[in-house]
């Protein structure tokens, strides 16, 4: 209630606020990401019900997205490490407290005015033990999701790292792996058995070439999804380059 804190507010669509069952997740949803807090991911403060309006109150941050970062300027090996150990830290500490995010891409990267990188919108987080079947991609953006969502099954933290994976592609190649195709072409490719044929720069080291496909491999159980290994094979591939 300090007036001197300023905040942003995600407005619930009216048409859920009839949905007596949507409510009660939403209310089960903000309990979980009212436990999360870590410096790299945005704070979520309330919940507001009222009669003719629904919002998610959350802390307010003055910067850009990574999406907005990647139309003006190309990452260097510096700032993807220091992107990518952001989000890996705020998601392991997640996951640890049992929250998938199930909706990572560079729009939902924030870079604050002191270039503190934070994951936002967990508008989609789950409880992992309580995710339904027939998963819906929510709000998230193609290009990210992980096959096994688009066809219907659990998620898990597997299909939190595709999505880190896919964005390692795009601050890599400076646009995300959807660039110039239509949506139907796109959700093929994801749902082909056959692993992705991403074509990388020149420039980008063999081994970050190999850990970004070990992100995104097309089966869940054959993905890396190790924090601390993702972190040491990436920090090693872009010292020389520094």
């Amino acid at each position: 209630h300090d007036p001197a804190i300023r905040v942003a507010m995600k407005l619930v669509a009216a048409a859920k606020l009839q949905d007596a069952q949507f409510i009660e997740a939403l209310k089960q949803e903000c309990r979980h990401l009212s436990q999360l807090r870590h410096p790299n991911i945005v704070g979520f403060r309330d919940l507001i019900l009222e009669k003719y309006q629904i919002a998610m109150v959350m802390d307010l941050l003055k910067g850009q997205n990574l999406a907005e970062y990647l139309q003006k300027k190309r990452m260097n090996a510096d700032e993807v490490v220091s992107v990518l150990e952001a989000i890996l830290s705020g998601l392991g500490y997640a996951h640890q407290l049992g929250v998938l995010h199930r909706d990572i891409k560079p729009s939902n990267i924030l870079i604050d005015q002191a270039g503190m990188v934070l994951l936002a919108d967990f508008g989609s987080a789950s409880p992992m033990t309580q995710l339904p079947q027939n998963d819906s991609i929510g709000s998230g953006a193609i290009a990210y999701t992980a096959p096994e969502v688009l066809q219907g099954q659990e998620s898990s933290p597997a299909t939190d790292f595709y999505s880190i994976g896919m964005v390692l592609y795009a601050m890599l190649q400076g646009r995300g792996p959807g660039a110039g195709v239509t949506v139907s072409e796109l959700r093929d490719s994801i749902l082909s058995p056959s692993e992705w044929d991403l074509r990388f720069s020149k420039e980008v080291p063999r081994q970050v070439v190999s850990l970004c496909r070990a992100m995104i491999a097309k089966d869940p159980s054959s993905r890396l999804t190790d924090p601390a290994v993702v972190l040491n094979l990436i920090e090693k591939a872009a010292k020389p380059r520094r």
